[in-house]
């Protein structure tokens, strides 16, 4: 995110004080909250932020905390943006 500024974080528990097993540690803070976007529980949201702002030139980098809940997001990467002209 330092070398790149249209690159974004996205997920749950970003500001949190565990920030995901230490990986997110401070990124709040130094970026602010339009660089490191908290999201709630909603897995497939959070992928179709993902993939559409990717789309507009961002670059987002997203943390799913569970890998079970992946294929939640199967659908936004499947049938949306594998479709997507």
């Amino acid at each position: 995110m330092s070398t790149n500024p249209n690159g974004i974080l996205e997920g749950q528990g970003i500001g949190d004080h565990k920030a995901i097993l230490g990986t997110t540690t401070g990124l709040a803070e130094k970026y602010s909250a339009r660089r490191a976007v908290e999201s709630p529980i909603a897995e497939e949201m959070m992928t179709g932020f993902g993939l559409g702002s990717s789309l507009n030139g961002l670059y987002p980098i997203m943390t799913h905390i569970r890998a079970d809940f992946s294929f939640v997001a199967m659908n936004q990467i499947v049938n949306l943006y594998a479709k997507f002209k």
